[in-house]
Protein backbone atom coordinates (compact mmCIF):
# COMPACT_ATOMS: atom_id res chain seq x y z
CA UNK A 1 0.00 0.00 0.00
CA UNK A 2 1.49 3.24 -0.88
CA UNK A 3 2.17 6.26 1.35
CA UNK A 4 -0.90 8.37 -0.13
CA UNK A 5 -3.35 5.50 0.10
CA UNK A 6 -2.16 4.82 3.93
CA UNK A 7 -2.69 8.32 3.98
CA UNK A 8 -6.41 8.21 2.91
CA UNK A 9 -7.42 5.58 5.07
CA UNK A 10 -6.01 7.43 8.48
CA UNK A 11 -8.15 10.01 7.24
CA UNK A 12 -11.19 8.45 6.96
CA UNK A 13 -11.03 6.74 10.08
CA UNK A 14 -9.84 9.71 12.14
CA UNK A 15 -13.45 11.03 10.67
CA UNK A 16 -14.99 7.88 11.62
CA UNK A 17 -13.68 8.16 14.87
CA UNK A 18 -14.46 11.44 15.62
CA UNK A 19 -18.10 11.59 14.19
CA UNK A 20 -18.77 8.17 16.42
CA UNK A 21 -17.91 10.06 19.24
CA UNK A 22 -20.11 12.75 18.50
CA UNK A 23 -19.52 16.64 17.59
CA UNK A 24 -21.05 19.01 19.71
CA UNK A 25 -22.79 21.46 17.40
CA UNK A 26 -25.89 22.79 19.09
CA UNK A 27 -24.45 26.57 18.41
CA UNK A 28 -26.02 25.55 14.75
CA UNK A 29 -29.52 25.45 15.97
CA UNK A 30 -29.44 29.21 17.65
CA UNK A 31 -28.32 29.97 13.81
CA UNK A 32 -30.82 28.17 12.07
CA UNK A 33 -33.96 30.40 12.95
CA UNK A 34 -31.86 33.25 11.05
CA UNK A 35 -31.50 30.86 8.34
CA UNK A 36 -34.95 30.19 6.84
CA UNK A 37 -34.87 32.19 3.85
CA UNK A 38 -30.96 30.58 2.56
CA UNK A 39 -32.67 27.13 3.73
CA UNK A 40 -35.47 27.63 1.55
CA UNK A 41 -33.05 28.68 -1.41
CA UNK A 42 -31.13 25.88 -1.15
CA UNK A 43 -33.67 23.09 -0.88
CA UNK A 44 -35.08 24.98 -4.33
CA UNK A 45 -31.75 24.80 -5.82
CA UNK A 46 -31.09 21.43 -4.52
CA UNK A 47 -34.66 19.39 -5.35
CA UNK A 48 -34.37 21.20 -8.59
CA UNK A 49 -31.69 19.45 -9.89
CA UNK A 50 -33.03 16.05 -8.78
CA UNK A 51 -36.11 16.85 -10.18
CA UNK A 52 -34.43 17.43 -13.99
CA UNK A 53 -34.68 13.56 -13.91
CA UNK A 54 -37.42 11.10 -14.31
CA UNK A 55 -37.48 9.32 -11.23
CA UNK A 56 -33.29 9.12 -11.20
CA UNK A 57 -30.51 7.27 -9.34
CA UNK A 58 -28.96 9.27 -6.68
CA UNK A 59 -26.38 9.27 -4.58
CA UNK A 60 -26.05 11.05 -1.06
CA UNK A 61 -22.38 11.71 0.12
CA UNK A 62 -23.68 11.61 3.77
CA UNK A 63 -26.79 10.18 5.34
CA UNK A 64 -29.52 12.71 6.29
CA UNK A 65 -29.03 15.89 3.75
CA UNK A 66 -31.68 14.05 1.90
CA UNK A 67 -34.39 14.79 4.48
CA UNK A 68 -34.17 17.96 3.16
CA UNK A 69 -33.58 18.11 -0.55
CA UNK A 70 -35.53 14.72 -1.34
CA UNK A 71 -37.94 14.61 1.26
CA UNK A 72 -39.01 18.44 1.85
CA UNK A 73 -38.38 19.10 -1.60
CA UNK A 74 -40.57 17.14 -2.57
CA UNK A 75 -38.11 14.87 -5.33
CA UNK A 76 -39.52 11.32 -6.73
CA UNK A 77 -36.58 9.10 -7.04
CA UNK A 78 -35.94 5.85 -8.50
CA UNK A 79 -33.33 4.99 -5.81
CA UNK A 80 -31.79 6.72 -3.73
CA UNK A 81 -28.26 5.51 -1.54
CA UNK A 82 -26.47 7.45 1.14
CA UNK A 83 -23.07 6.86 2.18
CA UNK A 84 -21.29 7.64 5.74
CA UNK A 85 -18.10 6.73 7.10
CA UNK A 86 -19.32 6.95 10.29
CA UNK A 87 -22.01 4.43 11.90
CA UNK A 88 -23.35 7.25 14.56
CA UNK A 89 -24.42 9.86 11.42
CA UNK A 90 -26.03 6.50 9.37
CA UNK A 91 -27.88 5.90 12.70
CA UNK A 92 -29.38 9.49 12.37
CA UNK A 93 -30.43 9.36 8.68
CA UNK A 94 -32.24 5.82 9.70
CA UNK A 95 -34.01 8.15 12.14
CA UNK A 96 -35.37 10.10 9.72
CA UNK A 97 -36.37 7.28 7.37
CA UNK A 98 -38.42 5.54 9.48
CA UNK A 99 -41.29 8.52 9.72
CA UNK A 100 -40.14 9.59 5.66
CA UNK A 101 -41.79 8.48 2.42
CA UNK A 102 -38.58 8.25 0.97
CA UNK A 103 -36.73 4.93 2.20
CA UNK A 104 -33.07 5.05 1.54
CA UNK A 105 -30.37 2.48 0.90
CA UNK A 106 -27.96 3.27 3.46
CA UNK A 107 -24.24 1.88 3.34
CA UNK A 108 -20.79 2.78 5.01
CA UNK A 109 -18.50 3.60 2.82
CA UNK A 110 -15.48 5.64 2.21
CA UNK A 111 -16.12 8.61 -0.44
CA UNK A 112 -12.85 8.49 -1.59
CA UNK A 113 -12.93 4.65 -3.20
CA UNK A 114 -16.80 4.45 -4.03
CA UNK A 115 -18.03 0.92 -3.79
CA UNK A 116 -20.10 1.46 -7.67
CA UNK A 117 -19.57 0.90 -11.14
CA UNK A 118 -19.01 3.67 -14.05
CA UNK A 119 -21.82 5.88 -14.83
CA UNK A 120 -24.03 4.45 -12.20
CA UNK A 121 -25.58 7.53 -10.68
CA UNK A 122 -28.16 10.72 -12.02
CA UNK A 123 -26.97 12.66 -9.61
CA UNK A 124 -24.85 13.07 -6.84
CA UNK A 125 -24.46 15.62 -4.04
CA UNK A 126 -23.75 16.73 -0.15
CA UNK A 127 -24.13 18.80 2.43
CA UNK A 128 -20.76 20.09 4.31
CA UNK A 129 -18.73 17.39 2.86
CA UNK A 130 -16.84 17.82 0.30
CA UNK A 131 -14.38 20.14 2.66
CA UNK A 132 -13.79 16.67 5.13
CA UNK A 133 -12.56 14.77 2.11
CA UNK A 134 -9.14 14.82 -0.27
CA UNK A 135 -10.61 17.04 -3.23
CA UNK A 136 -8.41 15.73 -6.33
CA UNK A 137 -9.80 12.23 -5.63
CA UNK A 138 -13.26 12.98 -4.25
CA UNK A 139 -14.21 14.97 -7.46
CA UNK A 140 -12.51 12.40 -9.28
CA UNK A 141 -14.72 9.96 -7.78
CA UNK A 142 -17.99 11.44 -8.41
CA UNK A 143 -17.20 11.99 -12.37
CA UNK A 144 -16.13 8.12 -12.33
CA UNK A 145 -20.47 7.49 -11.49
CA UNK A 146 -22.09 10.10 -12.86
CA UNK A 147 -24.02 8.78 -15.59
CA UNK A 148 -23.09 10.83 -19.11
CA UNK A 149 -25.27 13.75 -18.71
CA UNK A 150 -25.48 13.37 -14.95
CA UNK A 151 -25.53 16.21 -12.27
CA UNK A 152 -23.90 17.09 -8.60
CA UNK A 153 -24.70 19.30 -5.95
CA UNK A 154 -22.88 20.84 -3.18
CA UNK A 155 -23.07 22.80 -0.30
CA UNK A 156 -19.83 23.92 1.22
CA UNK A 157 -18.51 26.28 3.95
CA UNK A 158 -15.75 29.25 2.84
CA UNK A 159 -13.26 30.21 4.99
CA UNK A 160 -13.07 33.80 3.72
CA UNK A 161 -16.03 34.92 5.92
CA UNK A 162 -14.33 36.83 8.83
CA UNK A 163 -17.79 35.90 11.34
CA UNK A 164 -17.50 32.14 9.84
CA UNK A 165 -13.94 31.97 11.26
CA UNK A 166 -14.73 33.36 14.36
CA UNK A 167 -17.25 30.92 14.67
CA UNK A 168 -15.23 28.24 14.20
CA UNK A 169 -12.42 29.38 16.30
CA UNK A 170 -15.23 29.58 19.33
CA UNK A 171 -16.83 25.96 18.44
CA UNK A 172 -13.45 23.83 17.70
CA UNK A 173 -15.35 20.79 19.50
CA UNK A 174 -18.14 21.05 16.14
CA UNK A 175 -15.28 20.61 13.93
CA UNK A 176 -12.90 17.39 13.03
CA UNK A 177 -9.28 17.28 12.35
CA UNK A 178 -9.04 16.94 8.82
CA UNK A 179 -11.89 19.34 7.42
CA UNK A 180 -11.00 22.56 5.53
CA UNK A 181 -13.27 25.70 4.32
CA UNK A 182 -13.15 26.20 0.73
CA UNK A 183 -11.08 28.72 -0.02
CA UNK A 184 -10.40 29.55 -4.06
CA UNK A 185 -8.09 27.15 -5.03
CA UNK A 186 -11.03 24.74 -4.21
CA UNK A 187 -13.57 26.31 -6.42
CA UNK A 188 -10.44 25.79 -9.32
CA UNK A 189 -10.07 22.28 -8.70
CA UNK A 190 -14.25 22.08 -8.97
CA UNK A 191 -13.90 24.16 -12.04
CA UNK A 192 -11.46 21.76 -13.84
CA UNK A 193 -13.72 19.00 -13.77
CA UNK A 194 -17.26 20.28 -14.11
CA UNK A 195 -19.17 23.05 -15.77
CA UNK A 196 -20.04 24.50 -12.23
CA UNK A 197 -22.27 27.54 -10.83
CA UNK A 198 -21.57 28.63 -7.97
CA UNK A 199 -23.85 30.59 -6.09
CA UNK A 200 -22.75 32.00 -2.80
CA UNK A 201 -24.90 32.63 0.21
CA UNK A 202 -24.71 34.39 3.76
CA UNK A 203 -22.76 37.61 3.92
CA UNK A 204 -24.60 39.17 6.64
CA UNK A 205 -26.81 36.55 7.64
CA UNK A 206 -24.88 35.04 10.60
CA UNK A 207 -24.58 38.07 12.21
CA UNK A 208 -27.50 39.99 11.42
CA UNK A 209 -29.63 37.05 12.11
CA UNK A 210 -27.70 35.79 15.27
CA UNK A 211 -28.54 39.19 16.53
CA UNK A 212 -32.36 39.10 15.52
CA UNK A 213 -32.57 35.55 16.82
CA UNK A 214 -31.75 36.86 20.26
CA UNK A 215 -33.96 39.31 20.24
CA UNK A 216 -36.77 37.03 19.29
CA UNK A 217 -37.44 37.86 15.80
CA UNK A 218 -38.88 35.02 13.89
CA UNK A 219 -36.92 33.64 10.57
CA UNK A 220 -39.37 34.12 8.65
CA UNK A 221 -40.27 37.45 9.71
CA UNK A 222 -39.84 40.30 6.60
CA UNK A 223 -37.19 41.63 8.23
CA UNK A 224 -34.62 38.59 7.71
CA UNK A 225 -36.32 38.40 4.41
CA UNK A 226 -34.92 41.87 3.40
CA UNK A 227 -31.41 40.81 4.80
CA UNK A 228 -31.51 37.32 2.49
CA UNK A 229 -32.23 39.71 -0.51
CA UNK A 230 -29.44 42.39 0.51
CA UNK A 231 -27.32 38.68 0.48
CA UNK A 232 -28.38 37.66 -2.34
CA UNK A 233 -27.54 41.55 -4.38
CA UNK A 234 -24.34 41.18 -2.65
CA UNK A 235 -23.76 37.55 -3.79
CA UNK A 236 -23.92 38.99 -7.60
CA UNK A 237 -20.50 41.24 -6.48
CA UNK A 238 -17.38 39.59 -7.56
CA UNK A 239 -15.07 41.33 -5.06
CA UNK A 240 -17.74 40.06 -2.22
CA UNK A 241 -19.61 36.66 -3.11
CA UNK A 242 -15.91 34.68 -2.10
CA UNK A 243 -16.89 36.51 1.57
CA UNK A 244 -19.90 34.59 1.92
CA UNK A 245 -20.28 31.95 4.71
CA UNK A 246 -21.39 29.47 2.26
CA UNK A 247 -21.39 28.13 -1.59
CA UNK A 248 -23.85 25.92 -3.33
CA UNK A 249 -22.24 24.16 -5.89
CA UNK A 250 -23.79 22.62 -9.10
CA UNK A 251 -22.54 21.33 -12.32
CA UNK A 252 -21.97 18.81 -14.62
CA UNK A 253 -18.65 16.69 -15.82
CA UNK A 254 -16.54 18.87 -18.11
CA UNK A 255 -16.16 16.15 -21.55
CA UNK A 256 -12.66 15.01 -21.51
CA UNK A 257 -11.63 16.03 -18.26
CA UNK A 258 -9.69 13.85 -15.70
Amino acid sequence: MSAEQKDHLSRAERERERYNEGLDDRYRDFLMNSMYHFENFRIETGSSVIKSFDKPRVLEFGSYAWHKYVERGGCDVGELICINISEAEMEKGRQFAETSRVKPDFRLMDAHKLEFEDDSFDVVFGAAILHHLDMPLALSEIRRVLKPGGRMFFIEPMDMNPVGRLVRSLTPSARTEDERPFRMHDLALLQESFDCRFEFTEFLTVPVGAAATALGVPGDSRFLGAVFRIDRAIAQVPGLRTWCRNVLVTGRPKPGAA
